[in-house]
């Protein structure tokens, strides 16, 4: 993710903090200089805040592990000032393998809260209820009892653990509980059309995220509720772009790669000069070429990057064999684009050879035609 640094891997799992991160440290000081806090005050907010991300992060990290028992890799993990997210190479493939791997991320804060409940339900229920209402409710803060720093920090994470659990079941897609909710749809419907309904339903809970912050800023007069509306309007525009990436992966999987091969292309041999390539590349239809030996065998690929790297070194009346690139992948025109795209990028190479049935050459597929599919999808959705 851009804007991310690496601070740490645990687990082979890469965790990175965004650089928005930071601007929870500074809505800390300003609330901080706000109220007048002296140094211990801040000193307890800010130790409260790492605490807090150290759960949350513990909550990607079960997302991760269940996604791991099915086969399913964590590019990284990456945390913002809105929370975490645990960046999947790919969607589950069942739809109860997405059920388990969004209830894991919760669960984690269940065992937390667990573990810290053991605390909190050691007082007795007169006390408890004074926390509660002090600490969740802000009332009768007054009232709150006599306790020590640590306890009313484990007491505070306890409490924060179980919101932590709730929220992210309520069923808002792009959070845990909107995964859910799409997965048992998905045994039924599908998951594209899971997906729709989840996304809509996830739409309407970010709506009222929004109207509820702007109600907050209108009594507060501009105090309060920003983090309402910014929460409404990520959920709202993350549920959009999840539909149109399930939609064009649903599209990917229909279509098929000779739907999208270019049949005409021009052969290039492994004499050639790198000038000759480059006329053809000035012409603009061409930017990937198919490389044949003597004997009109295929043996390797000249990728666009490559001919730019002859261009930008003026190093063009060496023969096409100084750049190809020999290790090429193949596909066949009846395999889905999906797995057009997945092998393109794979490679590395900018173009893939097509064959039919019989084996015998039919076509070329570049990235620039895959480009030309996914604008189209674009322009289709927009209309």
């Amino acid at each position: 993710m851009k804007g991310s640094w690496r601070i740490a891997t645990f687990l082979g799992i890469p965790l990175r903090l965004h650089w928005s991160f930071s601007l929870v440290f500074l809505y800390v000081l300003y609330l901080g200089r706000g109220d007048a806090w002296d140094w211990l005050a801040m000193a307890w907010a800010i130790g409260f805040v790492l605490a807090l991300f150290a759960c949350v992060t513990l909550h990607e990290y079960g997302h991760a592990i269940m996604a791991r028992q099915f086969g399913v890799p964590t590019r990284d993990i990456v945390l913002s000032p809105i929370g975490g997210i645990a960046r999947l190479d790919r969607l589950p493939s069942k739809p109860m393998q997405e059920l388990l791997i969004a209830l894991a991320g919760p669960l984690v804060n269940v065992v937390i809260a667990g573990i810290l409940g053991l605390f909190f339900f050691s007082f007795s229920a007169e006390t408890r209820e004074l926390l509660f209402r002090g600490l969740i409710l802000q009332e009768h803060n007054y009232l709150l009892p006599q306790l020590s720093f640590w306890s009313y920090f484990l007491i505070s994470l306890f409490f924060v653990n179980v919101l932590l659990a709730l929220f992210n079941l309520l069923p808002a897609f792009p959070m845990d509980g909107g995964r859910v909710f799409r997965a048992l749809l998905s045994l039924w419907l599908g998951r594209l059309k899971a997906t729709f309904a989840a996304a809509r339903l996830g739409q309407v809970f970010a709506l009222g995220f929004i109207a509820n912050g702007l109600v907050q800023l209108y009594n507060s007069r501009g105090s309060e509720g920003y983090v309402q509306v910014f929460i409404g309007l990520f959920v709202f525009f993350t549920a959009r772009n999840e539909y149109r990436h399930v939609l064009m992966e649903d599209t990917l999987k229909k279509a098929q790669t000779g739907e999208l091969m270019r049949t005409e292309f021009t052969p290039v041999y492994l004499t050639d000069p790198m000038s000759k390539i480059l006329s053809l590349y000035d012409r603009g239809r061409e930017k990937n070429f198919l490389v044949f030996d003597h004997w009109h065998n295929l043996v390797a690929i000249l990728p666009e990057e490559q001919i730019q790297e002859a261009v930008r070194i003026a190093d063009l009346n060496v023969p096409v064999s100084n750049y190809m690139r020999s290790e090429m992948l193949t596909l066949r025109e009846d395999d889905s684009l999906a797995t057009a795209m997945k092998w393109l990028n794979h490679s590395n190479s900018g173009a893939l050879p097509v064959y039919n049935q019989w084996n015998n050459l039919v076509g070329i597929l570049d990235s620039a035609g895959m480009d030309g599919f996914f604008k189209q999808g674009r322009r289709r959705r927009s209309a």
